[in-house]
């Protein structure tokens, strides 16, 4: 059945005993009537309305659509500590109330946290940053403090690789052997796969191809995993030298290295399975959007449909579904993340 706009208004309206909370829930209602309406729902005469987890979530929903919400009422604004998964809130509570001008003491204070935690917290901190500020912006206040740390993220987000104190052939079998231990990736061990593909980024750029054989002769025929190992480490080799490459030839192998990704996509054989790469999930992803990109970036509207077809059979052939939830590779709504972000008015008709 046909839903009109103005029956989702109604039905919006109608729920207003909160049974859905969610995020999804709280998104649409933004969507649909505005972060002002969400904003009036926070609170009645000055006290909460929500409890305090459901409010941060509407808080910070509020927030990333540009309107300042009502933090003080859902986050404990005296805290000398925060939880990881609370960082977002707290940031954006600063960034919300203080302005931009806090930026660069923001990312000074993150830079000094322990080093347990300070990839993460920088890696928190940029996704909220990138609201307020552009990235020229972000590295030139890096560059000017000297933000170590904070450059080194940087670059990665602008290469997609992390500099390395010492770039070998050692430093990088090192890397992968203990990647072939792994039966299950863990969330830390995102570190290890993140700097095996950079030393095979900066190794490839000067001209050494001695881990790639390697690692790409290792990972024949074993399962999708280990496919998706050699698809990462001939796009590091591809990034590595596109500045030398035409845009035909560059087009021609982001295909080529997707197609990778269909091969043995069988979601239970071998160690690990893809079901069990929840906590490769963003690198995964990412992985996608590095190939879309170049695609964007140098080739034509047929170039991206070829690639994004790619991309949905990987969705379709891979996906899994536990309790109602889908799981794999990559899942419907991260197909759909992926082929938001580069959504312009030249390609719409295709994705």
């Amino acid at each position: 059945a046909l839903i009109t706009a103005g029956e989702l208004l109604a039905m919006l309206d109608d729920m207003n005993e909160f049974e859905s909370t969610g995020e999804e829930y709280f998104q649409a209602l933004c969507d649909i009537k505005g972060a002002s309406k969400l904003n009036q729902l926070m609170q009645i005469d000055g006290k909460p309305s929500f409890d305090m987890n459901t409010g941060k979530i509407a808080c910070y929903i509020s927030s990333k659509a540009g309107i300042t919400p009502w933090w003080k009422l859902y986050l404990d604004i005296e805290a000398k500590q925060y939880k990881i998964e609370e960082l977002k809130y707290y940031y954006r509570y600063y960034l919300d109330e203080q302005g931009v001008s806090i930026i660069p003491k923001l990312m000074e204070a993150i830079e000094k946290e322990k080093a347990s935690i300070r990839n993460q917290c920088i890696e928190i901190a940029y996704g909220e940053l990138k609201d307020y500020i552009e990235f020229d912006e972000i590295a030139s206040i890096a560059e000017e403090q000297q933000l170590i740390y904070w450059k080194n993220y940087l670059s990665y987000i602008e290469t997609g690789y992390y500099p390395q104190s010492e770039i070998s052939f050692e430093v990088a079998i090192g890397k992968w052997e203990k990647i072939k231990t792994l039966r299950m990736p863990g969330e830390k061990d995102i570190r290890i796969f993140i700097e095996l593909f950079s030393q095979i980024y900066y190794l490839a750029e000067q001209g050494d191809r001695k881990v790639i054989e390697t690692v790409c002769s290792d990972c024949e025929n074993i399962n999708w995993f280990y496919n998706w190992i050699i698809y990462s480490v001939k796009m590091a080799e591809l990034c590595a030298h596109t500045e030398q490459m035409n845009s035909k030839i560059i087009c021609e192998s982001v295909i080529t290295n997707l197609e990778l990704l269909l091969q043995d996509t069988e979601v239970f054989k071998g160690e690990p399975r893809t079901c069990d790469l929840y906590f490769l999930q963003n690198e995964l992803t990412r992985s996608y959007e590095q190939a879309i990109e170049l695609i964007v970036q140098n080739g034509t509207v047929d170039d991206l449909e070829k690639a994004l077809s790619i991309l949905e059979r990987l969705d379709d052939e891979t996906g899994t579904s536990l309790d109602h939830t889908m799981g794999g590779p990559l899942t419907d709504a991260e197909f759909f993340g992926v082929i938001s972000r580069f959504l312009t008015i030249n390609n719409y008709e295709i994705v």
